[in-house]
């Protein structure tokens, strides 16, 4: 990806449209029920959903440093709409998320989903 800052130039890489394909690959893989369908928006990174009602969410980090589980955990809080959408963060497998994150996305009842980048593509765990 290229941005502008300002009057410069940036460049960097970026996986994560490569992440969030994979993983709606994955998903559409494992099956939906009837009248299911999987999402993407502005907000969320990955949904599947009945209707209106969305059933599970999926947010992607680029690594499991603190401030990325932190921003993660957000909009899993936020856009999950009810007490039964299966919230899921998507971390690479390569980082150690710390115990004390781990432990809090236990009790807060969300999922956790590795993934490994390769030069070829991504690899769900």
């Amino acid at each position: 990806k290229k941005g502008k800052i300002s009057a410069r130039e940036i460049d960097y890489v970026s996986r994560h449209g490569e992440v969030v394909k994979a993983l709606r690959e994955w998903r559409k893989n494992k099956g939906l029920k009837p009248g299911q369908r999987i999402v993407k928006t502005a907000l969320i990174d990955l949904g599947v959903s009945s209707g209106s009602k969305l059933n599970e969410i999926y947010e992607v980090k680029a690594s499991s440093g603190r401030g990325e589980v932190y921003t993660g955990i957000g909009p899993l809080a936020v856009h999950a709409q009810n007490s039964d959408c299966s919230r899921t963060l998507v971390l690479p497998a390569n980082d150690a998320l710390a115990p004390d994150l781990a432990a809090a996305l236990k009790r807060n009842n969300i999922h956790l989903q590795l993934y490994r980048l390769t030069e070829a593509g991504v690899n769900l765990l």
